[in-house]
């Protein structure tokens, strides 16, 4: 995957929340802007409250044009890991105000009769004022990460989508949505990952494919050869592991060791008994742990990866407990809070 310049990943976004000293100041500039038109008995007084009006119009402008330059230089990266019941969805805002999505939530039924991507993403999307998507990714086809793309590509258009290698190939449904949205313009661009594809991000900021492995892409195990990714900001580090088997965790660590350093661990397969592999754990090294799960009929997660993680020094965030979880480092240290506490 070649490298994309922070130029050519230039979001799409249309105009973020306005913050509250804005608004404040519009409401009071149109007040007094209204009242320097107001027929007064002395001139003096009216050309003195239109040179205040136009004073507090140019202040305004100039804080707005403040507030827009410094988001586009922003150092923040904030990652969200959004509540969608039994399913994955992770927002990503980068440094330059750009957006990624990591898998969009279940489809429909997933969540209360209707799809989390409807009423958990798309709002959400709403809310940060995203009106495109620099970049989605789909780890692998299943419904709790896949389903929500057709909602998430309504709301925002995807500039680009990354699917592990071989995916389309093997799931007809998914591949005949995806053909669609790009008929309509809704995803402008397909990218096809393997492990070993890095897609540079801008200054410090890197995003690590690490798999699909060689031999395990489109494969008949759709969670073995799902995407994984490590995003690395200078030295601030997250890792996304989408439902990887124990199995394909044992290749990742003979391969990576400490390439898979992260402070930042997203459990894989909403902590399933059979996802645990604890040298893996310990080769990243996290200090926490998200688990994105919801009510279940699996036993996610599985009682005994929480105690293991614990034991390990691993501080556990579930969202079905906590909501959505969102962390935020400029680089070094992870600064994290919940929805609920």
């Amino acid at each position: 995957l070649p490298a994309v310049s922070q130029q050519q990943c230039r979001t799409g976004a249309g105009k973020p929340g306005l913050p509250w000293w804005l608004v404040a100041c519009y409401y009071g500039g149109l007040e007094w802007g209204c009242d320097s038109l107001r027929p007064y008995p002395f001139p003096a007084r009216q050309r003195l409250c239109r040179r205040r009006a136009w004073a507090l119009a140019c202040a305004v402008l100039s804080a707005a044009a403040v507030g827009a330059v410094a988001r586009a230089y922003s150092p923040l990266l904030e990652a969200t890991f959004l509540a969608v019941g039994q399913g994955d969805a992770i927002y990503l805002q980068v440094p330059g105000w750009r957006h990624i999505l990591i898998d969009a939530g279940p489809g429909r039924g997933q969540l209360g009769g209707a799809s989390a991507a409807e009423r958990v993403v798309v709002p959400f999307l709403r809310w940060k004022g995203v009106r495109a998507l620099d970049l989605v990714l789909l780890t692998h086809a299943h419904a709790d990460h896949a389903g929500g793309l057709r909602w998430v590509a309504e709301r925002a258009v995807i500039r680009r989508l990354g699917v592990p290698e071989g995916l389309l190939e093997g799931e007809d449904a998914l591949r005949r949505e995806v053909e669609e949205l790009q008929r309509r313009g809704r995803v402008q661009a397909l990218v096809r990952l393997q492990a070993g594809d890095c897609w540079q991000l801008g200054r410090g900021l890197r995003l690590e494919v690490l798999s699909p492995l060689p031999g395990l892409a489109g494969g008949a195990d759709p969670n073995a050869s799902a995407l994984a990714v490590r995003v690395v900001y200078r030295r601030a580090s997250l890792l996304c592991l989408s439902d990887l088997p124990a199995a394909v965790q044992e290749r990742l660590v003979a391969q990576k060791g400490a390439g898979l350093r992260a402070e930042l661990l997203k459990a894989p397969h909403h902590g399933s008994r059979d996802a645990w592999y604890q040298p893996l754990w310990e080769a990243a090294g996290p200090r926490w742990a998200v688990i994105s799960v919801g009510r279940n009929a699996f036993g996610h997660p599985h009682g005994k990866v929480v105690e293991a993680l614990r034991a390990l020094g691993v501080a556990v965030l579930r969202t079905d407990q906590a909501g959505a979880v969102t962390a935020v480092t400029v680089g070094g240290r992870w600064w994290i809070r919940t929805f609920v506490h």
